[in-house]
């Protein structure tokens, strides 16, 4: 079975993996083609306990990258972590050359948005999938995090660990439901595992949520209590933040550390009913605290080395 992966060598694929990697023995027959981009090539090396056995350079922004990587894989199954933004330029590779794959995506619960400059975007994309002829499985995380990679829960470690006051809306009364990457990783091995060994080419989405329903200021106080700091707040008014961010997004376009969009959805509870009994087979979600104790963990250990 040949298998197509975006994203193996971020921090879901990197644990996807690990899972595969463990689990050899129940899947004797796959070949994994991992697309990465040029510049990661040599910036980035995969860990030695990656299965890529070919690395295929190439962007998911662009159609012909995608179309050469399905042409070299020949996929029966394309596993696609990176962005579910690029899924159109995907699905077009696939009908451009006339095969069906089935899919595996990682969506996000930003498409429930109530704003439509955060949602529209994702609607569009997961129209396009519902619309095609192919089976798939959709996941929609939260807030995922865990790791000095994840995109935002390992810097508010960072900054309480060295006393910077934090920045809050509303009083930080804004609720979520972060979800540990590890239990991504494991919905999507779950997945893989499912169709390797009985073909199950079915249409299912999933909302993937974290266990716990946490506002951002007791967030910020479970982190407080975990590295021993205590944590300072400065409540800031919402349309001088937004018109910045908005702004700094604008002129300095990927690189802005603070987009226009996260502040949005900072005014918006994140809750969402949740599929992970399923996806997990059962298994218990990680606990937020348990997820920051091993954030936490990670980043000393990171800093000592």
């Amino acid at each position: 079975m040949n298998i197509l992966i975006t994203g193996l060598n971020g921090l879901i694929g990197i644990e996807l993996s690990k899972l595969i990697n463990t689990n050899l023995i129940r899947l004797p027959k796959i070949k994994i083609f991992s697309l990465i981009k040029s510049e990661e090539i040599n910036t980035f090396n995969l860990p030695s306990y990656s299965l890529a056995n070919c690395l295929i350079r190439g962007n998911c922004k662009l159609k012909e990258d995608l179309i050469k990587a399905l042409k070299i894989s020949k996929p029966d199954l394309i596993i696609h972590i990176a962005q579910i933004l690029y899924s159109e330029n995907i699905l077009d590779a696939i009908n451009h050359l006339k095969i069906s794959p089935h899919l595996i995506i990682v969506g996000t619960t930003g498409v429930f948005s109530k704003y439509e400059t955060c949602s529209a975007n994702y609607k569009y994309s997961e129209k396009l999938l519902f619309d095609s002829d192919l089976t798939y499985n959709l996941i929609r995380p939260t807030m995922i995090y865990g790791s000095p990679y994840d995109k935002n829960l390992h810097k508010l470690v960072i900054n309480i660990m060295r006393g910077f006051p934090i920045p809050i809306l509303n009083g930080g009364s804004s609720l979520f439901q972060p979800v540990f990457y590890k239990d991504i990783s494991a919905i999507i091995f779950n997945l893989l595992l499912d169709f390797y060994e009985s073909n199950l080419t079915t249409r299912t989405f999933w909302n993937c949520p974290g266990p716990d329903k946490i506002s951002l200021r007791d967030i910020c106080k479970v982190i407080s209590l975990t590295v021993g700091k205590n944590v300072r707040f400065l409540d800031l008014p919402y349309y001088p933040l937004y018109l910045i961010s908005s702004t700094m997004e604008f002129i300095m376009k990927n690189k802005s550390p603070i987009k226009g969009e996260q502040i949005l959805r900072l005014r918006e509870d994140k809750i969402y009913n949740s599929d992970m009994k399923i996806a997990l087979k059962g298994k218990q979600p990680t606990s937020f605290e348990s997820g920051i104790n091993y954030l936490y963990s990670t980043l000393v250990n990171k800093n000592l080395n």
